[in-house]
């Protein structure tokens, strides 16, 4: 199987609270990639939260808002492990004949309503009828005319996942298919169970950039630095340091929106310790990300410098909108 690719059937294992988190992902994913940050998207992440009959929201303070997936700035999203034909449809969309008050506010704001269904293929009349239902359900209401409607099944919900290689990482960790050592976002420092996981700043620690001129930063002014460093350079970065000064922690640190400003776009890291023997290999997953023309940040952890060199070679040569960093620990 493709490298970043899974079976769309394999999705029907999910649960419904791994179904709504992985929806979030992607609406994330899709606001990161129009330059607006992920805290732009809320979800409760239980389906025993009380949601109003909302359970993914995207409200980015723009005026529009068309990213292929998400047509509007102000979407909401219902995530449903189920199938969902007409009658569930209206079931969910109106009470008592009355149209739901969260939908109603949409339609007012001329925002947009997408229901996404797990356990739903459709054929072109299938979608059509479930869609029709949609729009009869808001037919009465006087700002039907302003909201957007739409019906994701399970084909097109795979298509949305094909898109994003870090949720593809994220699902086949979930089905229990990730690959050996490949990892989305996360606590990639591997924190001891109950600890705190904040940004390491010990007194003493310090980071020497290139573009300071050898000026020596302590961590916190550092994040932005390197920040800026990985957006403006074609170049794979190279992060070394001593055994436990927190170089991985550092990196995580790049991603957390909490650690100084305008962090780099967590939904499109991809993480690999090489010493832990990955497969595939980071050179596979590397070819693969630049023969697909992937927008990606490729995070290689205890990688050893022949290797850093063979694969930034291959990044200054691409084209396309993959970033390297590699990690490394030396000695005095």
């Amino acid at each position: 199987m493709a490298i970043f690719d899974i079976e769309k059937d394999e999705l029907l294992r999910l649960t419904d609270t791994q179904l709504e988190e992985l929806v979030a992902r992607l609406a994330e994913a899709e606001v990161a990639t129009q330059g607006h940050s992920p805290a732009w998207v809320s979800w409760s992440g239980s389906i025993n939260a009380s949601d109003e009959g909302i359970d993914i929201h995207v409200q980015v303070p723009v005026d529009t808002l068309n990213t292929g997936f998400l047509e509007k700035s102000d979407t909401i999203l219902q995530a449903k492990k189920h199938s969902m034909p007409k009658a569930k449809i209206t079931e969910e969309m109106v009470t008592d004949s009355e149209l739901s008050t969260t939908i109603s506010e949409q339609a007012a704001k001329g925002g947009s309503y997408i229901i996404v269904s797990l356990g739903d293929d459709c054929s072109p009349p299938m979608l059509k009828d479930r869609l029709k239902a949609m729009r009869d359900s808001v037919k009465d209401d006087p700002n039907n005319r302003n909201i957007h409607l739409n019906f994701y099944d399970r084909s097109k919900l795979i298509q949305w996942v094909r898109q994003h290689p870090s949720i593809m990482l994220w699902v086949k960790g979930k089905l229990g298919q990730g690959y050996s050592g490949w990892q989305p976002y996360g606590a990639w420092s591997n924190p001891p169970h109950g600890v705190v996981d904040n940004l390491i700043s010990a007194p003493g620690v310090t980071i020497t950039l290139p573009s300071e001129k050898g000026q020596k930063l302590n961590i916190d002014d550092a994040i932005d630095a390197i920040r800026d460093l990985i957006r403006s350079t074609k170049k794979a970065i190279r992060i070394t340091g001593l055994s436990g000064v927190g170089k991985t922690r550092i990196v995580q640190a790049l991603f957390d929106e909490k650690v100084g400003s305008d962090a780099l776009d967590r939904t499109i890291a991809v993480y690999v310790d090489t010493g832990a023997e990955p497969d595939p290999s980071a050179a596979a997953v590397l070819d693969k990300l630049i023969a697909e023309g992937r927008r990606a940040i490729m995070i290689l952890d205890n990688c050893p410098s022949e290797l850093h060199s063979s694969l930034a070679s291959k990044v200054s040569a691409a084209s396309g909108e993959v970033s390297l960093i590699t990690v490394e620990c030396v000695n005095r």
